[in-house]
Parts: C-alpha cells; sequence; structure tokens
C-alpha cells in the first residue's frame, strides 16, 4: 500500500496506524487538536506509557502537518525508543518549534514493546532538518513538470538532483534527553523528569553547538552543581540561549557562580575565537586583525589637533607593521582583543537573559554580594590599563551584558535578598 500523507495529523496518524496494523489510541487521539488553522498535539497524563509501537504512527505524521508548532507530551511515560522517535520526528518538522515533556517522575522508560534485538538506532542526514528534503523534493516536482510541459526545465532539475544525491553522512541521534537538542526547536521544557549530572552534562555537551533553542526548562529535577558547571561552560560558547531554569534542583553558591561567570570574557586560542566568531556573526574563513592593549594604549600617544596630552609622553608609539590603533565595530568584534599571537580576548556570554534558581534551598544569602562583584568587573580604562610606564593586562570582566533575572528566591531565604539582587541586575 503507497500512501501519500495530507498534512492533516489526525488523518494521517489514522493511516499510519492503519497501514501498521495497530489500533488508535483513544488518548493520542484526543490529544490532536486542529482549530483555527492551527494544530497542537496535547498529551497529558495518559494511563499507559508512550511506547514505541503507539507513538510510531504520530511521530510518522508529525512531519508532514505544516500547521503544527506546539506538542506536549506531559506525563506520557515516554521510553527510550519513543523518544528517540520522537526526537527524530521533530527533526523533520519544518514548524513544530515547541516541545514539552514534563513530568516523566522515574525518567525514560524501558519499552515494553521494542524488541529485544532492537539496539534503538536512528540516524537523520542534514537535509532533512526542518524538512528541507520535503522542500527540495517539491522543487524537483515542480520542476519536472514545468520541462513536461515547455521542454523547459532541465538545468534546476539537474541542480536540485544533485544536491539530493550527494552522499551526507547520517547524524545518529544520541539516547536520552539530548537527543531533542538536535531537532531546532526554540522552546524545551523537562521538568520533573528525574535529569541527574550526568543527562545534565549529556545537554550541555549538544547545548554548545546549538544554534536554536531560546529556552531550556530544566526545573524540578536532580541537578547539583556538577550539572551547573557543565551547562556554564556551554553557555561560554552558545550564543542563543536566553533562557536557562534550573529551579527546585540541587545547587547551591558555586553552581550559581559557575553560571553567572559565564558573562565574563574570555581568552581563547585562535581556532576557538573563530568559532565562536562564526555563531556571533556568521561564516568567515578567519578572525579579522584585532588590536592589542599595545595598540590601543599607542593611540593616547598620537597628538590630536597638534596638541600632545602631557600625561600619555611616556606611553608607547605607533609601529609600522602593529595591529589597528582602534576597536574594530560590530556588535562581537568590538570588544575583542589580541592577547597576543595565539590567543585573542573575546567578550562572554551576551544572549542570557535569565537565570532561574529558586528553590534551590542550599543557596546562601551571601551569594547576592558574589554575583554583584562579577557584575562590577568592568573593562579598565586605557589610564588604568598603561600604569605606571607599563602595559598591564586587566583581568577578565564583563561587556555587553544582558543578564537581566537572576532568581535565587527559596523558602529558606529573606525576600530582601532577591530584591537586592533584582535591583543589582537592573543597574548593571
Amino acid at each position: 500500500m503507497i500512501f501519500e500523507p495530507t498534512g492533516d495529523l489526525l488523518k494521517d496518524y489514522s493511516a499510519f496506524c492503519e497501514i501498521d496494523q495497530l489500533n488508535e489510541r483513544d488518548d493520542v487521539l484526543d490529544g490532536i487538536i486542529a482549530e483555527d488553522g492551527k494544530t497542537t498535539v496535547t498529551m497529558r497524563n495518559i494511563e499507559y506509557c508512550l511506547n514505541k509501537r503507539d507513538a510510531a504512527p504520530l511521530c510518522s505524521g508529525i512531519p508532514h502537518c505544516l500547521t503544527l508548532t506546539t506538542v506536549e507530551m506531559t506525563g506520557c511515560g515516554l521510553t527510550e525508543h519513543s523518544l528517540k522517535l520522537v526526537a527524530e520526528a521533530l527533526y523533520k518538522s519544518q514548524t513544530v518549534s515547541t516541545f514539552t515533556a514534563d513530568f516523566n517522575a522515574v525518567g525514560i522508560l524501558k519499552d515494553p514493546t521494542a524488541a529485544k534485538k532492537d539496539k534503538n538506532e536512528i540516524s537523520v542526514l542534514p537535509s532533512q532538518f526542518k524538512g528541507a528534503h520535503l522542500r527540495n523534493l517539491a522543487v524537483v516536482d515542480k520542476a519536472e513538470d514545468l520541462k513536461k510541459k515547455d521542454g523547459k526545465g532541465k538545468a534546476p532539475v539537474a541542480a536540485v538532483k544533485e544536491i539530493l544525491e550527494v552522499n551526507e553522512k547520517p547524524i545518529a541521534l544520541p539516547s536520552g534527553w539530548s537527543s531533542l537538542l538536535l531537532t531546532g526547536l526554540q522552546v524545551l521544557s523537562l521538568r520533573g523528569n528525574a535529569i541527574d549530572d550526568v543527562q545534565a552534562e549529556s545537554i550541555a555537551q549538544v547545548l554548545v553547538g546549538n544554534t536554536e533553542l531560546i529556552s531550556l526548562n530544566l526545573w524540578g529535577n536532580h541537578i547539583t552543581n556538577g550539572g551547573a558547571a557543565a551547562l556554564a561552560s556551554a553557555l561560554h560558547s552558545n550564543r542563543r540561549l536566553t533562557s536557562l531554569d534550573l529551579g527546585h534542583n540541587d545547587i547551591d553558591d558555586e553552581g550559581v557562580l559557575a553560571l553567572v561567570r559565564c558573562v565574563l570574557t574570555q581568552d581563547l586560542p585562535n581556532d576557538d575565537a573563530l568559532k565562536l566568531r562564526q555563531k556571533v556573526c556568521g561564516w568567515t574563513s578567519e578572525l579579522p586583525v584585532y588590536p592589542t592593549y599595545s595598540d590601543l594604549v599607542a593611540a593616547l600617544a598620537q597628538p590630536s589637533d597638534d596638541k600632545k596630552d602631557p600625561k600619555k609622553k611616556d606611553a608607547p608609539k605607533k609601529k609600522a607593521g602593529d595591529g589597528p590603533i582602534e576597536r574594530l565595530k560590530g556588535e562581537f568584534d568590538k570588544d575583542c582583543v589580541r592577547l597576543d599571537e595565539n590567543r585573542v580576548r573575546v567578550p562572554g556570554n551576551t544572549s542570557i537573559w535569565c537565570l532561574n534558581f529558586s528553590q534551590n534551598t542550599k543557596i546562601s544569602s551571601r551569594i547576592v554580594g558574589c554575583i554583584e562583584d562579577i557584575l562590577k568587573r568592568r573593562e579598565p580604562t586605557l589610564d588604568e590599563i598603561f600604569n605606571g610606564g607599563a602595559i598591564k593586562e586587566p583581568s577578565s570582566y564583563v561587556v555587553g551584558v544582558h543578564l537581566r533575572h537572576v532568581i535565587i528566591e527559596h523558602t529558606k531565604m529573606d525576600r530582601k535578598y532577591q530584591e537586592a539582587l533584582s535591583n543589582i541586575l537592573q543597574q548593571s
């Protein structure tokens, strides 16, 4: 039987169930809601776990539904196999941007319908990301139709087929929650899923290269300082995420400070600095020529309007072959300084806007002063850098920070400390 999906998720789910000779699940049918030209999937606290057998027809239909933007599977008992099927479907979907998989209270379940020899290995192709393969095939079909009608269209057909026939390297979806970070989602909620430090580290590893996710909710899990440190390390490279919720975990002051420190400048090897710049500014083959602190101080020695500032008379003069005497322009480049031929100082995380640590009862009131000390670290003036006739390389500091909300409130902490921290953040 050859079946062409219609894009109507209800009809396609039923059709895929018929093809696989499966009974439709009422809780799945009830969860597919199509109204006013929009489709959502909302399943909450279903009676039996959403296993591989029952998830497969739904996941087969998801990539073809172009009105589907939100999928929620709360309390659905996702299994290691069904979760990976969901990740594959979201990877291929052109439209789903929000996914919620909250309150799988005991974590990811073993799948009762999977065969013992089932290794649960699923791979996707780069061309399938966000439905690109479907769009390309549509171009081929259109070009073929054009060719049949008037003999034209040969060139586009050949070009697109060449793209589609390129030998791509398959991407193996990892097991566990981290697979969801490969799917192009913008909002991901994983509350109450018994996620521990090991799983948080897996999520952090994928988060490093993620360029789509805006909000990640890990509230109510089992994450400690180790998991917080891994996520903090990821935020040094990730420049897309704006909100991270770690409320109601097991994090103390150490974990909070590790994450807040991601806003400080970093001193990176050239290759790492280039990769980071590519994330922020788009692809480029090499780093621009950044000024050194010596270059910037040398500008102080240059006469202005034939007037020399006597205070700057000992500053080193600009020499031929030195870097640019002024900072570069642009959101990222303007805050970059070359430290030596192998290292560049780059801005810290400038995308993160909100860090939630509420109901982590091990956080103390001392954290307020510690966060204030971090946010007060500003780049010294050139006069301060060139102090006493020698150039002193400053320690890390904050530039372009967007962090405005750090929530530390919990039942054992007086409300005044949260208010004090909020005031500090608004003034930073």
